[in-house]
């Protein structure tokens, strides 16, 4: 038995970018962005970001990105859309394939806490606020993940009665005026697999008479 690590996704550094994608990581507005990984269970989360980001834009002059997730409801998104429309620090789409670029760009990254997305945290070292999934059959993983890294200082951790629009926002404003961590996380695990699995393929087979 070895460890080998967490297996983190690569950043694809040539993957084509859409005209949005490009004009968005080419600013140098400070940014905050929202994720909650597929979808399903995020709205909770970025309906309580778009009520706090009226008592955000006194406070911080940041532009808050939103990626819905592309199993999100369809009346759902729609009314996030709605509600995002007459929000102007804030942008609302469905979804990015560079998700870890803006997070490297980012000032705060506030999210679900889905094994990518934790992933892409732990990568980039941005600040953080993660809430653990409300569905019950992710509440378990995701929330010892989550409470061990809030005890190591690595994230900040959100709770469901965090998702009040005052007390959210102070929680942001708080993480962003806090100093990021370090953290010595093997991130290398895919690779470190391929290695191991390569040397035992290489050993000569043992034959028992």
């Amino acid at each position: 038995m070895f460890y080998t690590g967490y297996v983190a996704p690569a950043v694809k550094e040539n993957l084509p970018k859409t005209l949005e994608d490009i004009i968005n990581l080419d600013q140098a507005e400070p940014i905050i962005v929202v994720s909650v990984g597929g979808g399903r269970h995020g709205y909770p989360l970025l309906e309580a970001v778009l009520s706090a980001s009226p008592i955000l834009k006194k406070s911080i002059p940041h532009k808050i990105h939103c990626f819905a997730g592309p199993f999100m409801a369809k009346a759902e998104f729609q009314r996030l859309q709605t509600l995002s429309a007459e929000l102007d620090n804030v942008v609302m789409r469905r979804f990015t394939p560079h998700l870890i670029q803006y997070m490297q760009q980012a000032d705060l990254s506030v999210s679900l806490g889905g094994y990518n997305t934790t992933m892409n945290i732990l990568q980039t070292g941005v600040r953080s606020l993660v809430m653990p999934s409300l569905n019950e059959h992710q509440a378990d993983e995701q929330s010892i993940r989550a409470f061990k890294l809030a005890q190591l200082n690595i994230i900040g951790l959100l709770e469901p009665q965090d998702l009040e629009p005052a007390i959210l926002a102070e929680k942001i404003i708080s993480c962003l005026n806090r100093k990021t961590s370090s953290n010595n996380f093997n991130l290398s695990g895919a690779a470190t697999t391929a290695s191991k699995l390569q040397k035992l393929l290489n050993k000569p087979c043992i034959t028992v008479k």
